[in-house]
């Protein structure tokens, strides 16, 4: 179900039991499924997957990992975009320099990962000139 000024679009999928409402946007390849809720302010692009999870003001970055990592960006309390993936959460400096020229992982990955802080950046810049408008 999608709802309320949500916009899906693009090839995304909302399938099974999920919902999507607010003011929330999914788009690209996306797929929101099982009993899935994604809400608020949350962005989910690129070939992101959500199965069973909440997603309310996170920004889902537009990685594809092949260990089946999905990369979150949201808020903290200080206002300071945190990025999580996997198990770790970091903020956006600490991102790049662990995704950047010394990651160990393989380099077409970490630049997926530094793309998708990019990308999370100039969403923000977007949002900053739609509202100043």
């Amino acid at each position: 179900r999608v709802f309320g000024s949500a916009r899906v679009f693009g090839a995304a999928r909302v399938t099974g039991n999920a919902h999507v409402f607010g003011e929330a946007r999914v788009a690209d390849n996306a797929h929101v499924c099982g009993c899935s809720r994604v809400c608020g302010e949350a962005q989910v692009f690129g070939t992101a997957k959500i199965d069973g999870a909440t997603v309310e003001r996170w920004r889902v970055l537009p990685v594809t990992d092949p260990r089946g990592y999905t990369a979150y960006a949201a808020r903290n309390e200080s206002g300071e975009w945190m990025i999580r993936a996997g198990c770790r959460a970091f903020s956006i400096e600490n991102a790049r320099v662990h995704w950047g020229e010394s990651y160990a992982g393989a380099r077409w990955i970490g630049d997926q990962y530094l793309a998708g802080l990019d990308w999370l950046l100039a969403q923000e810049e977007q949002t900053v000139i739609k509202k100043a408008e």
